[in-house]
């Protein structure tokens, strides 16, 4: 359709969780055709990542969200995880320097398992140990779609548990630890 809005990047504008969750409610309308929003370096935190995730199933074009340098935790993340199971369309999901611990990479292993459209999760620079490290690794197991995670940049993440989800037999996802 001739003007109709496929991209949206705001990046550093501030933006608090009140005004994500408006967008959010905007990315479920279904006359929306989004399919790219940047909403890195504001400040949304977990009550605007909980109002993302319960637009993301019915959402039916975003195919990119970025989130990265947020303030997203792990309440936020888990009903991104619960979305991103519901969601048929999102392909990339990009946490990159959030507040994203073991419990939060434990749900978004689990919806991975379900998951049919994400093929890229970027989790670098958050809190993720060997536990959520581990959840998630396993979880490619059954994962079919996603061909790239990125761990880079969480300390708490052992060397013994990187090598060890590397060995993980039946696994085409690259790991990025590095």
């Amino acid at each position: 359709r001739a003007g109709s809005l496929t991209a949206l990047g705001l990046r550093k504008c501030g933006l608090s969780d009140a005004t994500t969750a408006v967008l959010g409610g905007a990315l479920a309308h279904p006359g929306a055709h989004l399919r790219t929003l940047n909403l890195g370096s504001n400040d949304v935190g977990n009550e605007g990542a909980v109002a993302l995730g319960e637009s993301l199933g019915r959402s039916p074009t975003l195919r990119v969200l970025d989130l990265r340098d947020n303030q997203v935790g792990d309440q936020g993340v888990t009903a991104l995880a619960e979305g991103l199971v519901r969601s048929k369309t999102l392909a990339e999901l990009n946490l990159a320097s959030n507040r994203v611990g073991n419990q939060g990479a434990a749900a978004l292993a689990e919806g991975l398992k379900r998951s049919e459209t994400l093929t890229k999760l970027n989790l670098g620079d958050n809190r993720v140990g060997d536990q959520g490290a581990h959840a998630l690794g396993t979880s490619l197991q059954h994962s079919e779609a996603l061909a790239e995670l990125n761990l880079k940049r969480n300390r708490k993440v052992g060397s013994a548990t990187k090598q060890a989800l590397l060995a993980l037999p039946g696994i085409s996802t690259r790991l990025v630890f590095d």
